[in-house]
């Protein structure tokens, strides 16, 4: 059986389901989740605590903003990145793809979990007190 057969037996339907309601819910996920972490952040700030108090009083900037924040994010997403393309672990393949092939995927996910707290248990350790 060569690769075209075996995609043919494996076609995939054009009537997939979507997740997290579809192209609408996709769109709205990234932007009502952080409004409303910025609401619950302001609510919780207020005296009373009450999520009926609107509007909520907005906190300063200092508050909000951090310049490490981004640093540290932009670090963390660089270093699992470069963990990523380490060869470590085994590689799998993936589903047969429409035109018989399948794609290869490092599963070395493990290995960034165990560097990662390695180097926040090194940090914790010889932090000066």
């Amino acid at each position: 059986m060569g690769p075209n057969k075996k995609a043919l037996k494996h076609k995939l339907s054009h009537d997939t389901e979507r997740e997290f309601g579809g192209t609408l819910g996709a769109v709205c996920i990234p932007i009502f989740l952080p409004l409303t972490i910025l609401f619950l952040t302001c609510v919780s700030q207020s005296p009373k605590a009450s999520v009926f108090q609107w509007p909520p009083r907005l906190p300063s900037t200092d508050q909000l903003w951090d310049p490490l924040a981004p640093m540290v994010l932009l670090g963390w997403i660089g270093l699992h990145a470069l963990l990523y393309l380490i060869p470590l672990g085994k590689v799998s393949e993936g589903l047969v793809l429409r035109d018989g092939t399948r794609l290869k995927y490092p599963i070395n996910g493990i290995n960034g979990l165990g560097y990662t707290v390695d180097q926040n248990l090194l940090k914790v350790i010889c932090m000066p007190k």
